[in-house]
């Protein structure tokens, strides 16, 4: 899933469905996908390493990369819910805080 959200552009849709409680948080990503320093299809990620630590929890060793210049490399979590893992909103959160966009209060 990481690996997905990380190649998903400036597609709103694909990102929200890729977001733990994305529909909630529709227009943090418009924004956020708008105010990107860079094209958000210029961007490319990867996973390092991945570690469930529940049944329904993972973390996740991430990376993101524009142009060939590391951005952000961080561990973030992965959830499941409703049988579909997904990026949590903590970590989706997290890594657009380093922009002007915050994401509301749950």
């Amino acid at each position: 899933m990481f690996l997905q959200w990380l190649g998903l552009g400036d597609d709103v849709d694909r990102v929200v469905s890729a977001v733990d409680d994305g529909e909630a948080l529709r227009e943090t990503i418009t924004e956020a996908l708008a105010t990107a320093p860079a094209p958000p299809a210029t961007y490319t990620g990867a996973v390092d390493a991945t570690r469930q630590v529940a049944v329904d929890r993972a973390e996740v060793e991430f990376r993101i990369v524009g142009g060939r210049l590391p951005v952000l490399a961080t561990t973030g979590v992965a959830v499941r819910a409703d049988g579909r893992w997904l990026v949590s909103r903590g970590t989706y959160c997290d890594t657009i805080a380093a922009g002007p966009v915050r994401c509301p209060p749950r």
